[in-house]
């Protein structure tokens, strides 16, 4: 007579199955969160390299809005009728706008110009624009550099400060900056 005892071999297997069920649960509980984390750094840094993109775009096509528009008088308004029309992620994120007068091709905006205020800014300088600036009519923005004041042949200069907000709160908030310089272009007819 034979008994059906179960085989030590097959004992043995079927805790080892269980343990490495074990394992592979710890593993994964261990390797799920890293795969997560680099997905969401991946798709965060992704969507920061378009916002910046973005922001580069639109400074300078905000600048040569700003150089063919020249000495219009609605010339700042179409400037930032054309920054807000091309900024991906919308004007809402927009910190200021200045509008200066370039000393050069590779110059930044007057410290004075960064650190002041709008309205007003700094007279023959440049013209500070906040986001409420975006809703003004022709006319009705407040200007220091007002289109009348340049010429043919000046530098203009735009230059934008953007408020990134991190979509998965890996980056936090980023600042993002960028100005493009061109020359104001001659008045058709001239």
């Amino acid at each position: 007579m034979r008994h059906n005892s179960p085989d030590p071999d097959e004992r043995s297997t079927k805790r080892s199955n269980r343990r490495d069920r074990g394992a592979v649960m710890v593993e994964a509980a261990i390797v799920t969160p890293l795969v997560i984390f680099l997905f969401l750094g991946i798709f965060e840094t992704g969507w920061l390299l378009k916002t910046h993109l973005s922001v580069e775009q639109t400074t300078a096509y905000g600048a040569r809005t700003a150089a063919i528009a020249g000495s219009d008088e609605d010339a700042d308004v179409r400037i930032m009728d054309e920054i807000e029309r091309r900024l991906v992620h919308g004007r809402s994120d927009i910190d200021r706008v200045v509008i200066y007068h370039a000393a050069a091709v590779d110059s930044e905006p007057p410290a004075s110009c960064l650190s002041g205020s709008s309205p007003g800014s700094v007279a023959d300088e440049c013209t500070i624009y906040e986001p409420d600036d975006f809703d003004s009519a022709a006319g009705s923005l407040t200007c220091a550099w007002c289109p009348a004041d340049r010429g043919s042949d000046q530098l203009i200069g735009v230059w934008i400060k953007y408020d990134y907000r991190s979509i998965t709160g890996i980056f936090g908030g980023t600042t993002l900056t960028n100005n493009t310089i061109l020359r104001i272009e001659y008045p058709v007819g001239t």
